[in-house]
């Protein structure tokens, strides 16, 4: 569009456009190769060195509650708990914990904090699985891992009697394995094995 301005149109061209035209973009090409070169190192996942081998993210309530369930299978494994109050540290005293902002459909600064949050715990954890029992935070850790091509489990609340919940719906799209906790939810796409309550 640019070369059709300068050389197609019939109008004299403003020079001032044509210099600020390359200069913005120019400057937008150096901060992009510079912005990869910084993030780069972030992205490249060295599966030698692990923090956790599964993080375990849930929110506070019911979901929480699910999730210590199963902690049966987590026995003798590096897991890492996450969620969004930092109290419930003491739920988990054996294992590591970290805290993420809370996230809320209603406000966009909150998700965009929670994601934040989220990724840079992957990032940092480096986990090869992540299992969630929801609910949002959950959802987004399994969106994050499935685009960093971590294994990804969702587990949908034994509460969700009729259907499966929204974000269970939209875990569907992402996870790599989706349970329900009713049988007769269970399709080629939902796993039942059975309740944990």
């Amino acid at each position: 569009m640019a070369v059709y301005f300068l050389i197609g149109a019939n109008h004299a061209f403003p020079a001032n456009f044509a210099l600020t035209y390359g200069v913005v973009t120019g400057l937008g090409f150096v901060l992009s190769r510079i912005m990869c070169i910084a993030i780069m190192p972030l992205v490249k996942f060295n599966f030698e060195k692990r923090e956790a081998n599964i993080m375990a993210i849930a929110s506070v309530g019911g979901h929480w509650i699910e999730l210590l369930r199963i902690m049966p299978l987590f026995k003798g494994k590096n897991v890492t708990f996450v969620s969004n109050k930092a109290s419930l540290a003491n739920t988990v005293s054996d294992y590591k914990f970290h805290t993420v902002p809370d996230a809320s459909r209603s406000s966009v600064y909150k998700l965009v904090k929670c994601i934040v949050s989220v990724l840079g715990l992957i990032l940092f954890l480096r986990p090869q699985v992540i299992i969630t029992t929801g609910a949002a935070p959950g959802l987004l850790g399994i969106f994050i891992g499935k685009i960093l091509g971590i294994k990804t489990i969702w587990i949908d609340s034994i509460a969700n009697v009729d259907k499966l919940s929204l974000s269970g719906l939209i875990a569907l799209w992402t996870a790599d394995k989706v349970y329900t906790q009713w049988e007769h939810l269970a399709s080629p796409k939902v796993t039942y094995s059975g309740n944990i309550l």
